[in-house]
């Protein structure tokens, strides 16, 4: 079990080197159109020692930045497969394999390698259940603006990008798919135009000096309380009503409200600025 689970670390870890995919150099293709393509190239499979599979799965990679349309879940499952059982022949690269058919399984978790392509004992059946699903981890893209269109990540309106397993990366302006790239984990993230960072948060200063000046006028409401509550105790007489002792509880009331102002103040330049959790300590969500 040791040994299965390091190679499944090494694999996630080491299997995708290459760069994305280029634009588009070819005709433009439908998404239809490259599905049947697909399929017509993974019945070639079996008989890929005969020469035919990889030229022809090769051709069908090189066009799919020229993708007229955003491509579903279960096409993008299709790509995944069909780029695995590529790089097992042009590259003999397992590792890239196990994580090309992870991608198409958390896209499309039941299915299953029909046994014309890949028999009970064959490898490729081994490679595909390789790689745990739970191990596939993500994160976010940068928020494309108005003018840089809506991102799609296998087919699915997210900016959440596997990490380390490949995904399909195409981004629309209105009904027109401006590009796509086949990206490994390896590979950055692609470049278009994004929200500034301090459109979606403010920068650090900004919130430094909210949550550090409102934090001052916290402690020095408590500062207050607690003096005046020494010169109750130590110094102004018993009488109630002696000036003394009405100037210490004006103080105790005016400290009071500084404390609560200073850390509704704090707890707003750490929560709203930050737009994430408050941070006191340790971050939350609220």
């Amino acid at each position: 079990m040791r040994t299965w689970m390091g190679a499944v670390a090494a694999t996630i870890a080491l299997g995708a080197t290459s760069t994305a995919e280029a634009a588009c150099t070819a005709a433009p293709v439908s998404a239809e159109t490259l599905r049947t393509s697909i399929d017509d190239a993974m019945q070639e499979y079996p008989r890929f020692e005969e020469g035919s599979f990889l030229p022809r799965a090769e051709g069908i990679i090189a066009s799919i930045p020229c993708l007229t349309e955003i491509a579903k879940p279960d096409l993008v499952a299709r790509i995944h497969r069909l780029t695995a059982l590529k790089v097992r022949i042009s590259d003999g690269n397992d590792r890239r394999a196990r994580l090309a058919f992870a991608s198409a399984r958390s896209l499309d978790a039941t299915y299953e390698l029909p046994s014309w392509l890949a028999g009970p004992l064959d490898p490729e059946r081994a490679e595909y259940n390789a790689i745990p699903l739970d191990l596939i981890t993500k994160v976010d893209l940068r928020q494309p603006t108005e003018d840089g269109g809506s991102v799609f990540l296998d087919g699915k309106a997210t900016l959440e990008r596997p990490k380390n397993v490949p995904t399909l990366f195409q981004r629309k302006i209105v009904d027109r798919v401006v590009e796509t790239a086949y990206l490994w984990p390896a590979d950055p993230d692609p470049i278009y135009d994004m929200v500034p960072i301090y459109e979606d948060r403010p920068p650090t200063s900004a919130r430094l000096l909210v949550s550090g000046g409102a934090a001052a006028v916290a402690g020095a409401g408590a500062t207050l309380i607690s003096l005046a509550g020494w010169d109750i105790t130590n110094i102004c007489p018993e009488d109630p009503r002696d000036v003394c002792r009405l100037q210490a509880r004006d103080r105790i009331i005016a400290g009071s409200a500084m404390v609560v102002g200073g850390t509704g103040g704090f707890l707003f330049g750490q929560y709203f600025l930050d737009g994430s959790g408050a941070v006191i300590g340790i971050k939350t969500r609220w």
